[in-house]
């Protein structure tokens, strides 16, 4: 699953090389979707936020707001459940460590 702002990551994780290669930390691992949506809005999303230097209103209520605003940083949710048909090879790599938001 994954969760953009512009689309560039859920585009080429969708549409991209025939070959595709994901490395993720085990901190990404939940067990459902409803789990990986509320981690990704309530965990990942705020902190890449604070990255970005952006100042969406989640970012002040510590949650998810469903706000309607230019930086909003989760407009685009992809689920893929396997692989894409235009690609040859879709390669998930666990990491045992926690890696990136």
């Amino acid at each position: 699953m994954n969760i953009d702002g512009s689309g560039n990551r859920v585009n080429a994780m969708t549409f991209g090389p025939r070959k595709a290669i994901v490395v993720a930390g085990v901190n990404k691992i939940v067990p459902d979707l409803e789990s990986a949506i509320r981690r990704i809005k309530e965990i990942a999303v705020p902190m890449n936020c604070k990255r970005l230097n952006y100042s969406p209103p989640c970012m002040a209520a510590g949650k998810c707001v469903d706000c309607r605003v230019p930086q909003r940083a989760c407009r685009i949710t992809s689920i893929i459940e396997w692989r894409p048909p235009f690609f040859s090879d879709y390669l998930v790599i666990l990491v045992g460590e926690n890696l990136g938001f």
